[in-house]
This record gives C-alpha cells, structure tokens and sequence, in this order.
C-alpha cells in the first residue's frame, strides 16, 4: 500500500511530466491538488514507520488544508498545480505566485517526514520490526516519499518552470529540485521547525498575498 501511495504521488505531480508520457500525464493531473498530494504522502509514510509522530502529521495536515485554501483565495478556480501553472502563465504579476511561494516556504519548514536518523530511532523503539531486510526496505519507501515532498514543494515554490516538454522540462526540473533541496537542507540546518512563529508568519503573509492580488484584480 505505501509503494502504491507514492506511486500515485509520483504519476499525479506535473513537476514530473518530462519523464511520463502525455496520455498518463493527462489522466493523473486532476490529482495534482496540494491537500491530496500531500495526504497521500503522510499516510504512506505513517504507514512505514513503527510509532507514528501523530503531533506533527496532525499539523502538516492543517497546513495542507490552509495552503489550499489560500490557492483557491487568490486564484478561485485553479485546478490543483497544474491549474496554478496555469494561471501565473496568464497573469504572471498576480498575487498567486506570492501565495505559493509562501504555502511551498510553510511546508518546506513544517518537514513533517522521519529523518534518517529518526527512524533508526523509531525502530529501535518497536520491536515488532525485527527483520534487517523489512527495515531496510521501510528506508528505501520512505527515501521515496521525502523525494514526493520534495517534489510538492518544488512545484509549488517554482510552478511557472512546471510544464516543459524534453530536455527543457528535464533542466526545468532539475533546477527546481537542486533550488528546493537547498532550501529544505538550509531550513532543516537552521532548525527553524523549533519556531511555530515563523510559520504563523508564512501562512499569515501568503493570507494577505492573496487577499492583495484579488483586491488588485
């Protein structure tokens, strides 16, 4: 069932769209909504480890409902990611660009997944997983799952590079994703989960984007 959740992740995300081809890119990209994405992603990772941070599963939840609901806000209509790709290639000087990078900057901090170390930790804890080759495998899932995070976040901190076709949607994807790992590593460095304060900030800041770029329309 976990390999099956990021699998769905993976096909659903139109950062990915250079690799697959246009017929499953276009049957899976209704599915390319941040709340849905991001729920498919905590569940499949709570399903790989033995205790589950419920806390912290609980507030990035929260976070993908507000983040959402702030895409709706400053774009009513936009279909998921490909709807705010869209939508900033229509109107490149909205409000939506700043909400979405704000929403991508809120779920880069709240990092809600087991780090490597983590893990280790939580399976020394339970000792239902005892085999080397099923905790090894629960590593190799949950890599996956962080490259799905990361992959969600990249999309929504860059969506005007989503949608290149070849070796320009590879280079679009590439920068993408070296540009969000280094902000996710910076963050992760700074240890900036420790303060809820700066992420009220992000999610208040994306509020008023949103709420300046309907007003400018």
């Amino acid at each position: 069932m976990a390999f099956a959740f990021i699998m769905v992740v993976f096909w659903s995300l139109p950062g990915v769209d250079a690799f697959i081809g246009t017929h499953e890119g276009q049957f899976f990209a209704p599915m390319a909504d941040p709340l849905l994405i991001g729920s498919l992603l905590l569940v499949g990772s709570a399903c790989l480890t033995p205790v589950v941070p419920v806390g912290r599963y609980l507030g990035t939840a929260l976070v993908l409902c507000v983040a959402d609901i702030l895409l709706v806000l400053a774009a009513p209509g936009t279909d998921g990611l490909v709807g705010v790709h869209t939508a900033l290639q229509l109107t490149p000087g909205s409000g939506l660009a700043g909400t979405s990078i704000c929403c991508a900057l809120a779920l880069a901090v709240v990092a809600p997944l087991p780090t490597e170390a983590e893990l280790t930790r939580l399976f020394s804890d339970d000792v239902s997983v005892k085999k080397r080759p099923q905790r090894d495998q629960n590593r190799m899932l949950l890599g996956l799952y962080h490259m799905g995070w990361l992959l969600l976040v990249a999309d929504l901190l860059l969506p005007v590079l989503i949608g290149g076709q070849g070796w320009a949607g590879i280079v679009g994807l590439a920068a993408r994703l070296a540009m969000t790992l280094a902000l996710i590593v910076g963050l992760k460095l700074s240890a900036v989960e420790r303060y809820p304060r700066l992420l009220a900030l992000l999610i208040g800041l994306g509020f008023l984007i949103a709420l300046a770029g309907r007003f400018a329309t």
